[in-house]
């Protein structure tokens, strides 16, 4: 048995930490820097915004319904957990003393751009690369707008029940100040009336209440929680009517808000009713704040005249501004015509921009939580708007190369792919027939391999750091970097970007797989679909001018880009990356450059490194010598890329070269997930 330890948890190092750990003491290090998503992760209090109300992440279960960023519930398809040692980032909104801690590369959603500035270009940035909390600031999204639905009973009379109501088995009541609130003694009387239910007032020493004993109206309000701490509304009363809203907030306002210096606030035993309300108001562009207010400990308080003792912790709803109106009549134009004097609360997209008040980090060792959810892919906290990513693959390899770990391939894949067009240029394309060509969701994958397993993210590991550990063997996965072994003289890479874009009229710029080469095959733009009306549209080019031709593009075919990677990626193979060993420090993957030149693409190559690798681990002459013949056919399209470069590529010259290639190429069609044709690559290179 080797102690080995494992530096990068890209998908080629999670692999290698799943398979070895079974036979030998393995440690995986990941130092989480952007566009890896290993262990996007929450704390298990972290209050998620789902249709049976605010619950702790750790509560939600697959088929639940939760709340994303586009304002609508979808459903958890999956749940996962894993322990984690290392940072936490905790942020803190402005506007609420509420925090979320999560790992530090977890996407969340923020514009960098002035409020005045339109539109607004959100994106999804790992909290971790938030350098300067300052300059930007968390997108909450308004509630999309649904089927209108209508209140089971007078909306006014649910809001006096969620502030002063308790529903036995066949008797409600609704408890009020003796003093003072006689006008809404008399108002829930009469509503009661109007509903057709019989009700009495009993006096008592310090409070009064209105009792009905009805079963019906017990059993319709019980829906709405029966003790304090148990309140709130059904999720679909979001898509009630303004009037329905305004009515039934003024009755809860009524019985338990009270007038603060800056307007009026609320507060309750109830976080998933303090939210809710939070969610109503959002109706009409209004964005208030929700905080703990005293924590439970049995301190008694005086509200009303009524001594109360506390028993839960409490949160408080505060709603600020010029409200003049609002206090008076709680009316539905006062909510129509409302204007903030917070500016940086609301944008002119249906989107709420929040600042960031603490931007702080802590250590933590414990259970971390993270959802996978149907089609848009975040799930809101209480807080904010996070994220749960994808890449282009064959399934067929993967499925095979994964089987043996007991990981189902399948269920990772979010598109696959018909056919590929390959633009050439002056209005002409080709299509390519694909086999088995999918993009998939690559950071769960990565998670489900590391499940279960020592891996320590949010640490950069050093040599100077591992040096007392006595690992017999440090495998260097950290790609283009190379961390833990020699750099490459000569290097050659792409500088690549990419951006996850959401085409939310569901009209995207192409049904399937799209390419265009750039002159000379110095690079090419893609657009990889994912889920419906959503696609990764990107570009990587040699001579720097990718992020123009993407620019171009997404100017033209317009989206929310939710978020944006920047990388390069090395196209030296294997043959020009020695040494792959030194010492006790192997490499593997691209960072002995296991990336295929023409494409870029490193997934499946760096897998199989990882497979030969795990086969020669006593013998690494051995796995040197199996990864030079292995991607030896590298070489053949690496020097046709520097020929056409160059200006010094003809097709007569070089033809034995290409052949050399498609050969290779022909005999693994289900490795590149597409038809390999001669007339096809014959096409492309004469074409640029």
């Amino acid at each position: 048995m080797k102690r080995i330890a494992i530096i990068g948890l890209g998908v080629s190092g999670s692999y290698l930490l799943n398979r070895l750990s079974r036979d030998h003491e393995v440690v995986g290090y990941e130092r989480q820097k952007e566009g890896q998503f290993q262990a996007v992760c929450l704390v298990p209090e972290t209050q998620i915004i789902t249709s049976r109300g605010v619950i702790p992440i750790s509560e939600v279960r697959a088929g639940d319904l939760v709340l994303t960023h586009k304002g609508r519930l979808r459903k958890v398809i999956q749940t996962f957990s894993r322990y984690y040692s290392g940072t936490l980032v905790k942020v803190t909104p402005k506007y609420t003393n509420l925090p979320i801690r999560l790992t530090p590369e977890h996407p969340i959603r923020v514009t960098r751009s002035h409020f005045f500035k339109s539109p607004h270009p959100y994106e999804w940035i790992s909290v971790g690369e938030i350098a300067d909390p300052d300059q930007v600031k968390m997108c909450v999204p308004g509630i999309a707008k649904d089927q209108e639905v209508k209140p089971v009973i007078s909306p006014r009379l649910i809001g006096y029940y969620l502030a002063e109501g308790y529903s036995g088995p066949d008797e409600t009541y609704f408890y009020f100040a003796k003093e003072g609130e006689e006008d809404l003694v008399d108002d829930t009387v009469n509503l009661l009336k109007q509903e057709g239910f019989k009700c009495h007032v009993e006096h008592r020493e310090t409070s009064c209440a209105v009792v009905t004993y009805s079963l019906k109206l017990a059993n319709i309000l019980r829906q709405f929680g029966s003790k304090a701490y148990e309140k709130h509304i059904p999720f679909d009363y979001v898509n009630l009517s303004q009037g329905s809203i305004v009515e039934l907030l003024r009755g809860l306002f009524r019985g338990d808000g009270c007038r603060t210096k800056d307007g009026i606030a609320l507060t309750t035993s109830s976080i998933t009713l303090a939210v809710q309300v939070q969610l109503l108001l959002r109706r009409f562009g209004i964005f208030v704040s929700v905080r703990q207010d005293r924590i439970a400990g049995g301190d008694t308080s005086v509200i009303n005249g009524r001594l109360l003792l506390r028993m839960h912790t409490s949160f408080r709803v505060d709603v600020n501004g010029r409200i003049n109106e609002l206090l008076e009549s709680f009316g539905e134009d006062a909510l129509t015509q409302y204007s903030w004097s917070h500016a940086d609360w609301i944008s002119r997209t249906n989107n709420f921009l929040i600042p960031i008040r603490k931007y702080e980090s802590e250590e933590y060792n414990g259970l971390v939580y993270n959802l996978e959810v149907e089609e848009d892919n975040s799930y809101q906290t209480i807080v904010g708007c996070l994220h749960n990513c994808a890449w282009g693959t064959s399934k067929h390899e993967l499925t095979k190369i994964m089987k043996p770990l007991g990981i189902d391939f399948q269920k990772y894949i979010l598109f696959n792919g018909k056919a590929m067009q390959v633009d050439l240029g002056n209005g002409k394309s080709r299509s390519i027939p694909l086999k088995g060509l999918v993009t998939y969701d690559k950071h769960q994958l990565e998670v489900d391999l590391t499940k279960g397993k020592k891996a320590r993210f949010g640490v950069k590991a050093t040599p100077t750091m591992l040096k007392d550990e006595n690992y017999d063997m440090i495998i260097d996965c950290t790609g283009l970097h190379r961390a833990f072994l020699p750099k490459i003289k000569n290097d050659m890479w792409v500088p690549c970007v990419e951006y996850k874009v959401n085409y939310s009229d569901g009209k995207t710029p192409f049904e399937d797989f799209f390419i265009r080469p750039f002159n000379q095959l110095s690079g090419y733009f893609w657009y990889f679909p994912l889920e419906k009306g959503s696609a990764y549209v990107g570009a990587g080019d040699f001579k720097k001018e990718q992020n123009e031709f993407v620019d171009a593009f997404n100017a033209k075919n317009p989206g929310q880009i939710e978020r944006k990677i920047g990388r390069p990626i090395r196209i030296s193979p294997p043959k020009y990356c020695e040494p792959f060993y030194i010492g006790n420090v192997v490499g593997c993957g691209e960072s002995i450059g296991t990336v295929f030149p023409l494409l870029g693409e490193g997934i499946i190559p760096s897998l199989q490194c990882s497979q030969l690798l795990c086969e020669n681990l006593d013998n690494l002459p051995a796995y040197r010598k199996a990864v030079l013949k292995k991607f030896e056919y590298f070489n053949y399209v690496y020097d046709i890329i520097n020929l056409k470069l160059q200006g010094k590529f003809s097709m007569m010259k070089q033809l034995p070269l290409m052949l050399k290639v498609y050969r290779e190429m022909k005999k693994m069609e289900d490795r590149f997930g597409m038809e390999i044709r001669l007339n096809d690559f014959k096409t492309i290179f004469n074409s640029y």
